[in-house]
């Protein structure tokens, strides 16, 4: 992988390398870029800086990685020639798919490409992504969209049982990325990430069973729902944390399905909700409802409305 840029200077030295790989000071590679590099070359500047910088951790990896580069990314994996090029082209329709479904709402803003970090091995995966955690338990993952550092990109392991399944993983992680720019509710944001994942890859909505059911009505309450509402629920390695992303998929069925509202309300609400509130005024405004309605729609009478003075207690995932 060469500079596509020659007037951009090598950038090793603000790569440096942690633990064992390379995490760029991006808000230098930014400082470097803005002083050397004009307005109109900026977005190759960006892109040369991203080459680079996957060229570094290519080495840091064992294996044979390469980058594969198409319009709108640059994917750093292993495997065949047919196989770089076949997942480069998924990649390309699920951006289209994402910006087709939330038309407006998404963004391509910013300089360089989307970048895919596709890790074959799941041990290498959770060291890389270690860098941006805190100390604690944290829940499995099984990739992330990570918006730390100065540059957005994604990160992906590889299962062996399963090797297609990093496509619903990218159509899940993409989806956080070209929604970055609002402040969701966590709840939204996760909701929103999974109707992409049905309308891309064909995933099943999870099945409402009636043991499943029985485990909502054990596990929420007045106090555990507000944990859903501000996120903190994702958090915890606990059952709460699963059943959070069935409670999210089956509000949003409730919001898209069994309303049926159209698109247009759809899309307000979704550039309205924040995550201070976790969308309760954007659902009263354009909706005229609670977001507790939609639970007791589910659970049954309860104190299931947002508590604003605990919504912003949990970072926004």
């Amino acid at each position: 992988m060469t500079s596509k840029n020659n007037a951009l200077p090598d950038l090793s030295p603000m790569m440096p390398v942690i633990n064992g790989f390379t995490y760029p000071r991006w808000d230098l590679i930014e400082s470097c870029i803005h002083a050397v590099v004009p307005e109109n070359k900026k977005d190759l500047a960006w892109t040369a800086a991203e080459h680079q910088w996957l060229t570094k951790l290519a080495t840091d990896l064992p294996g044979n990685y390469s980058c594969t580069e198409s319009k709108h990314f640059l994917i750093l994996s292993e495997g065949s020639a047919r196989e770089l090029k076949h997942s480069s082209k998924f990649f390309e329709k699920a951006h289209q798919a994402i910006l087709k479904f939330l038309p407006g709402i998404t963004s391509n803003e910013g300089y360089g490409k989307e970048v895919v970090l596709k890790f074959s091995n799941e041990d290498d995966y959770y060291r890389y992504i270690m860098h941006y955690y805190g100390d604690g338990t944290h829940p499995m993952s099984g990739g992330l969209c990570i918006n730390q550092g100065g540059c957005l990109h994604y990160a992906i392991p590889n299962n062996p049982d399963d090797p297609s399944s990093y496509k619903t993983t990218l159509v899940h992680e993409l989806t956080h990325g070209c929604l970055s720019h609002f402040p969701l509710p966590t709840w939204l944001n996760e909701a929103l990430a999974m109707r992409m994942e049905q309308i891309v890859c064909g995933t099943q909505t999870m099945l409402l069973d009636r043991f499943l059911l029985e485990e909502h009505r054990e596990h929420w309450n007045h106090q555990t729902i507000q944990q859903f509402w501000s996120g903190q629920s994702w958090s915890l390695a606990d059952q709460g944390f699963q059943l959070s992303y069935s409670l999210a998929q089956i509000v949003w069925n409730k919001i898209e399905n069994e309303m049926r509202a159209p698109q247009e309300m759809i899309l307000s609400f979704i550039s309205k909700a924040h995550v201070e509130d976790a969308g309760e005024q954007a659902c009263q405004e354009v909706f005229e409802l609670s977001l507790g309605d939609f639970i007791e729609d589910f659970l049954g009478e309860g104190h299931w409305t947002p508590d604003k003075s605990l919504c912003h207690l949990s970072p926004n995932d």
